[in-house]
């Protein structure tokens, strides 16, 4: 347990940096490479709790809009799905009111944006033509 609490300790010196790099690397990199930097986010957060509230709101600023970025520009379902897991758990730990209304208006475009997507391509695997309004 100790060990944790001092990795954690380290870490937390490093969440920006390290924040800063996964970004790039959720965005460009292979499709595994991509899955990991998406699952880290969630524990960045965590490592920038311990450098207090305004540190890691501060973080959670910078995470936000790149992590919806990201979900909305992900060509693959798989990672897209390990997107919305990252962003689903980054607002678990964050809680409630950690989204403004921008990032809300944001998530909800996007979130519509990939329901929609889906329901074309499970029409067009049924052979049904989609007409959305």
């Amino acid at each position: 347990m100790l060990l944790v609490l001092l990795l954690k300790e380290i870490s937390a010196i490093h969440t920006k940096v390290c924040s800063h790099k996964l970004m790039g690397i959720a965005s460009f990199c292979t499709l595994g490479v991509r899955v990991a930097a998406a699952e880290s986010f969630p524990y960045l957060l965590d490592c920038a709790r311990i450098r207090g509230p305004e540190y890691l709101v501060d973080m959670w600023q910078f995470v936000c809009p790149e992590l919806l970025k990201a979900l909305d520009t992900e060509p693959e379902q798989d990672i897209k799905s390990e997107h919305m897991h990252s962003l689903a758990q980054c607002i678990e730990k964050m809680g409630k009111g950690c989204l403004n209304d921008e990032q809300v208006n944001e998530l909800v475009r996007v979130l519509t944006k990939i329901l929609l997507e889906h329901s074309e391509r499970q029409a067009a695997r049924q052979g049904v033509l989609c007409i959305f309004f």
